[in-house]
Order: C-alpha cells, then structure tokens, then sequence
C-alpha cells in the first residue's frame, strides 16, 4: 500500500463518504510500525490545520480512517472499511480507526488544509464531529497495542445472509481474505 497514493489525499468523486478537499501535502504514505505515530506527530505544527488519513489491509480488506485536526486538536473522526461499504462517524467510529494504525501496511498521509477549506469540510462532515475533541499528540495513546480483527469480523457479520454466504465461500475456496470459522 505505501507504493500507491492515498485516495483520500484528494477529493476522489466516486469516494461517496468523508468529503475532504484538496490541500497541501505534509507527509505522504508513511509508513506506521507497530502503531507508532510519534515520528509522525512530531513532524506536524502544534496549530495544524487539516487532517490525517491511515490507511491499511485490515482483516479481510482494506481499511482508512480520518481525523479532521482544527489548530492542533482532533475535532471530526470517520472510520471506513471499503471491501465492505462500512462506515462509522464521529465517536462511533474512533475505536476502529486508532485500530486501522496497527493493520498491515498502514500508512499516514497528512495534509494542511488553510482555514476556509478547513470549515468548509467540517461543515459538509458534521456527522463526523467528535462530541469531545481532543489533542492531536494524544494520538499515540489511544492507539491500541494490537490489531483487533472482531471490529471488523462484527462487520461481515452484519452482511445481508446472501452476500456473507458468498463471502464464506471465497474464504473456503482459498480466494477471501478471513477465516471461515470467525463467521460462524
């Protein structure tokens, strides 16, 4: 993944979730070991303006996650895992983004936004505004010490029981990504 650009650096029209615009690139597809974003946070102004993507190869597909940072403080949270369709926004969705760092590949992108695209994206995402903000460089701590796959194994759960049998199929054909028996 981190040979391949973000789709989330850029407003990419078919992305149908999170709207974010264009901005200036701070830090591309760097690479997050073990969940360490601390590199990562020490490169970014204490009054950032913009967001920060993650994205990885979850359980069974990829996964991304976006904080939205107003003058260093996380103030909007959006959770996707794209095989699946699945979202989450705002305080539902953080668990499963702090858990997107430790997925496979995970990568960073962080890009400044100046402060009329700023509100100009929260104002189209107010779905996603956290009901406590917090500051960018407690990141770090929220971030689990490992990779929870049952986030995204309740994921396949929900699908409809036709789209899960085919799922289950692929597993046990050796073409899906999971394991049969967590979906059982």
């Amino acid at each position: 993944i981190s040979a391949m650009p973000s789709p989330l650096l850029t407003y990419f029209p078919l992305f149908r979730w999170m709207k974010v615009p264009s901005g200036t690139p701070l830090i591309r597809n760097e690479p997050v070991k073990n969940g360490d974003v601390s590199s990562i946070l020490r490169s970014v102004p204490k009054n950032f303006n913009g967001y920060l993507a993650v994205t990885g190869i979850g359980y069974s597909g990829v996964e991304e996650a976006i904080f939205l940072i107003d003058s260093g403080t996380i103030t909007h949270a959006y959770y996707v895992h794209l095989k699946y369709s699945y979202e989450e926004k705002g305080d539902g969705a953080l668990e499963k983004a702090f858990n997107v760092f430790l997925a496979d590949g995970a990568n960073v992108d962080v890009v400044e936004l100046t402060v009329p695209k700023l509100k100009l994206t929260a104002s189209f995402n107010e779905d996603t505004k956290l009901n406590k903000p917090f500051n960018l460089l407690e990141l770090g701590k929220l971030i689990p010490s490992s990779y929870n796959k049952d986030h995204v194994v309740r994921i396949m759960r929900l699908l409809p029981s036709a789209e899960l049998s085919s799922v289950l199929k692929l597993i046990e054909a050796g073409l899906g990504m999971g394991k049969a028996e967590d979906l059982r």
